[in-house]
């Protein structure tokens, strides 16, 4: 199908998310991981991780990195 064949809505529609998709890659919203498999261990430690937030527990910072003077 060519661009000349499209309705205006159509032709909206894929405007749009092309913009989208623009947008996204831009702004950093895209996930460069969409569709891969986690490992079964990854998936669960981030499931822990989500429960111990879920349950109101802070985390410490990450490696190598010092928490901000009080």
């Amino acid at each position: 199908m060519k661009v000349k064949d499209l309705s205006e809505e159509e032709l909206a529609v894929l405007i749009r998310g092309a913009v989208e998709d623009a947008l996204a890659d831009v702004l950093g919203l895209a996930d460069p991981d969409a569709g891969l498999d986690l490992r079964p261990e990854v998936r669960e430690r981030l499931l822990a991780s989500a429960r111990r937030v879920q349950a109101g527990e802070r985390g410490s910072p990450p490696r190598g990195r010092r928490p901000p003077p009080s």
